[in-house]
């Protein structure tokens, strides 16, 4: 079985750093070391906007925090980038980050 926080394309000695990256993409994965990150604050910026949907019944104003569904939209559209167009590596690094690695 496969592990769904490893990019599909990681390769254990593939050093190739891709295409660069777009900014949009730069921006969205900023700070974010790997996949499992990403994927990571993607599903909690789902969750955090499910949670202010139900909240905003009681507090209207707490509707707002629904648009961070955008963020996890974002975020999902980078890791699927990334995934498409060769993998990921280390921020400024052409060899692949070592959290992707088998071992």
């Amino acid at each position: 079985m496969t592990n769904p926080y490893e990019s599909p394309k990681a390769e254990p000695h593939d050093t190739a750093a891709g295409p660069p990256r777009p900014v949009w993409v730069q921006l969205g994965l900023w700070g974010l070391p790997n996949r499992a990150w990403a994927l990571a604050f993607m599903w909690f910026s789902l969750l955090l906007a499910g949670a202010c949907g139900i909240l905003g019944a009681w507090y209207p104003r707490a509707t707002a925090g629904v648009g961070f569904v955008f963020a996890a939209l974002w975020y999902w559209a980078a890791v699927r980038w990334v995934d498409r167009h060769g993998g990921w590596h280390a921020t400024g690094s052409s060899k692949p980050n070592e959290d992707t690695r088998r071992h």
